[in-house]
């Protein structure tokens, strides 16, 4: 087990085959976020690579039918003794404003679930952790580094969503490299070797 993991961990995972790819998910969005704040004065890589640890700490204690809970839970988890990683667990698949439609689709229209995440993500400001924490988890794989043009390719043909929907998305999360290029004054996907383009 990662050690930050096991600092952090409430109750024990069990390190089945589908945790441990979850970890190693979890190590790659890390180094991506840890990478990325090193070009960047006003962020502290270590705080970054944290974030990138924890982000899907929900994860490691639901099925695969119930992942879609994985926010709300890992934000449960961390709200009492850790506030600054529950606001990533419960913001980082959720950059847009306005959510609402998208958030029943995330939540196999789960209305429960829709109206609890909801209520955990009220007055927390997106600041430039969970953005980051945002697009580092979309661009990273389990092991691997894909573009957003190839990762949202990839959504369109394996996920059966309204593709305006899945569009908006898209264009979000490039404004959010747009972001950190610009902060860290490079393109951030230099940083990276692709091994899906």
């Amino acid at each position: 087990m990662d050690d930050i993991i096991k600092q952090y961990t409430i109750k024990p995972v069990i390190w089945h085959e589908r945790n441990l790819k979850i970890l190693w998910h979890s190590r790659t969005v890390a180094a991506a976020a840890e990478s990325i704040a090193n070009q960047i004065e006003t962020l502290d890589p270590q705080k970054a690579y944290l974030y990138g640890m924890m982000h899907d700490f929900g994860k490691f204690y639901l099925s695969m039918a119930e992942k879609y809970k994985h926010p709300s839970l890992g934000y449960e988890l961390m709200i009492e003794n850790y506030p600054d990683i529950a606001e990533i667990c419960i913001t980082h698949p959720f950059p847009e404003v306005t959510l609402t439609e998208y958030l029943v689709h995330y939540c196999n229209g789960d209305e429960l679930e829709v109206e609890k995440i909801l209520d955990y993500k009220t007055g927390i400001e997106h600041n430039d952790y969970i953005k980051l924490i945002q697009f580092c988890d979309k661009i990273c794989g389990i092991n691997e580094y894909l573009t957003l043009d190839y990762k949202f390719k990839w959504y369109f043909k394996r996920y059966p969503i309204e593709r305006d929907l899945l569009e908006q998305r898209y264009h979000i999360y490039m404004e959010l490299k747009g972001y950190f290029d610009k902060l860290s004054k490079m393109d951030t996907y230099d940083l990276f070797k692709f091994d899906k383009l």
